[in-house]
């Protein structure tokens, strides 16, 4: 089956001159097939509102992309960019240039070597760039819109960025945690791990996981002894000096306060 022609909207062309630059031209296409490789001599942004796909520049590897996601394009750098094979994707294609997106290039505000957003909720931020060029703009309205946009964009990739770095530090505390949850000392030495103090890394874990370093190793070590018993054939008492409980009785005390059931009825019933 042969694919349906991209329907290419064109939102306007502007050819004026202003001293800071200007946004030159702004489409939207849907069932769009991207292009191969090619270089431009201005900045463009391209923003996919639906599909999967591709991106790639220079010499460097291809980059999946989802919908939200957004790329830059810089002058005279070689990209390649296309929807899954055998799909089409929706997007939003503005052109713009001028001294002043040039010196945001040079101070590494818009960065060739990092051209992806990932930007939702779609119908927010597909809003938003359209208002650069609506309400019969002139060309020095729509480059002041426009330096207000990038700005957003970057100021979402970084929250994002931090976002994604708590949650690989969570991650890397929790199993650092649960690998050793039968040590009363396990969340100290996650904390030295992660060369942190002790209070600074209970505060943070804290923040993020919603509990405290302690009590996720109990839940860990909970977790652990109900694996156990319903895994293996280990008496309760053997299983309680595992983990290093002093006695069976104050296993099955702590194991029945998390799991709301004995370890003897937990076994019998699991």
């Amino acid at each position: 089956m042969e694919r349906a022609t991209p329907i290419t909207k064109l939102f306007f062309e502007d050819a004026g001159v202003c001293g800071l630059g200007r946004v030159s031209a702004a489409t939207r296409q849907t069932g769009g097939t991207g292009v191969g490789r090619r270089r431009i001599d201005c900045f463009a942004l391209v923003y996919t509102m639906q599909g999967a796909g591709t991106f790639g520049q220079a010499h460097g590897p291809s980059i999946e992309l989802v919908a939200g996601d957004a790329f830059l394009l810089c002058p005279g750098v070689v990209h390649h960019y296309a929807p899954t094979a055998g799909q089409t994707w929706d997007q939003i294609y503005m052109l713009f240039e001028g001294s002043i997106f040039e010196l945001w290039q040079l101070r590494g505000v818009l960065d060739v070597a990092r051209p992806l957003y990932h930007l939702e909720p779609v119908s927010y931020w597909e809003s938003r760039i359209e208002k650069v060029w609506q309400e019969e703009a002139s060309t020095l309205e729509r480059v002041i819109r426009l330096q207000g946009l990038l700005a957003d964009m970057n100021r979402a990739r970084d929250e994002r960025d931090v976002d994604q770095s708590r949650l690989k530090w969570l991650k890397k505390a929790r199993r650092l945690i649960a690998e050793r949850a039968a040590d009363p000392e396990a969340a100290t030495l996650a904390a030295r791990e992660l060369g942190m103090g002790y209070q600074t890394f209970r505060k943070t874990f804290s923040r993020l996981q919603g509990c405290g370093p302690a009590r996720y190793r109990t839940q860990a070590l909970m977790e652990d002894a109900a694996r156990r018993l319903v895994m293996e054939s280990t008496p309760i008492k053997q299983i309680a000096v595992e983990l290093g409980f002093c006695d069976e009785f104050h296993f099955s005390r702590r194991f029945k306060q998390i799991l709301e059931a004995s370890p003897a009825a937990y076994r019998r019933r699991m």
